[in-house]
Order: structure tokens, then sequence, then C-alpha cells
């Protein structure tokens, strides 16, 4: 059987003509191989390297990316393509109720504009309001939206999966610590704002 591929594509690499040498590096060493070589070669003359991994090299780069170039270059985004079928194929066999109440986690949340590839700037000035956040599924079990409620208000913003663009930021807390998980989804639409009411039912 065929070892699973996907595309793979590192940017912002010419913010240090250091990083994409120092990256390539580490990768073949610790992958023991050669093939990343394209990573120093492609970042000389482009801003960006695509390239084909296995499933497993992704998983890993994706995990320890923090780990492969030094605090210099922690700008270097990583992102690769998932197919339908990374998920286990039990979970399309299972009918859910259009009524299943779905699980909730505590959340701080911002709104702001990426200015640059690792540079964030938030436009809620000392936000520290708790919200929760939800992810809904339609009847197949697949996701179809995301639900974020502030807490101790009666408003909710929902944001369909399409307004999301593909490529997404995540910080990774230290384990060591239980560091938070920090998210970053960038727009391409404007998320729907509800109303609850006294008797429990939302109006836009």
């Amino acid at each position: 059987m065929a070892t699973e591929k996907v595309l793979c594509c590192f940017k912002n690499l010419k913010v240090d003509p250091n990083g994409p040498k120092i990256l390539a590096r580490n990768l073949n060493k610790v992958l023991n191989t050669t093939t990343f070589d394209i990573v120093e070669t492609q970042g000389a003359n482009n801003d960006k390297c695509e390239l084909e991994c296995t499933k497993e090299e992704a998983d890993y780069i994706r995990l320890h990316l923090a780990d492969l170039v030094t605090s210099d270059h922690r700008s270097i985004w990583f992102t690769y393509q998932t197919k339908p079928n990374d998920y286990p194929l039990e979970n399309n066999k299972i009918n859910f109720s259009k009524n299943q109440t779905p699980k909730s986690w505590t959340t701080l949340y911002n709104f702001g504009s990426m200015i640059s590839y690792d540079k964030f700037i938030g436009h809620i000035l000392d936000n520290r309001c708790p919200a929760w956040i939800k992810v809904y599924k339609d009847t197949r079990g697949r996701p179809k939206s995301i639900i974020l409620e502030r807490q101790y208000t009666k408003y909710r913003m929902i944001f369909d999966l399409n307004i999301f663009d593909t490529d997404i930021l995540v910080n990774y807390g230290q384990e060591n610590n239980n560091g938070p998980v920090q998210i970053v989804f960038m727009l391409k639409g404007l998320p729907h704002i509800e109303q609850r009411l006294d008797n429990g039912d939302h109006i836009r």
C-alpha cells in the first residue's frame, strides 16, 4: 500500500535569509532525509516553498515547528492540505440528532488584524469577558459552524465554516506547563449575530 502524501507549504521564508537554511537542516536531521533541501533553495528566491510530504512527516512538522527553528524565525508558517479521509469513516456512519446539545469550552477571544504572519493587532481593548465556544454539526456528524457565545450576555455569533480562510495559525502552549492553545482564524465573511429570548430561542 502506497504511503499517503499531502501537499505542504512553508510561508514567510524571506523574513530572515537564515531561516530556510536552519529549517531545512533540522528537518533533514530529525527525519533522516535530504529531501528538505528544497526549503532552503526555494526560500532563497521565494517567500514560500511548496513540497510533498508524507502524512506522518506533515503531522510531525505541525506539532514541532517551533522546535525546528530558532526564536528569530517564529514567523515561518507551515500548512498542509488535509483530506476528508483524515477522519475515521465511522464518524460518517453515525446519525446525529438535530437537537443534540454540542459540547462547549470556555475561551478568551479577540478580533483584530494580522499585520504579518507573526504580528496580530487586537481591536478589542482590555477584553476580559470569557465566552463559550461550540462546534455545531449536521445530521451526518460533519462540522457545520462554530458558535461563540459571550458569557453573562444574551448574544452569540455564528461562524459558518465557509467564511474561514483555509490558513489557520495554531500556537501550542507549553505542554509541561499546561499552557493555552491560541488559534487565529482569518475570515472571508461576517458572522451572524443572534440574541437569546427569554424562552431560550434565538433571533437575528
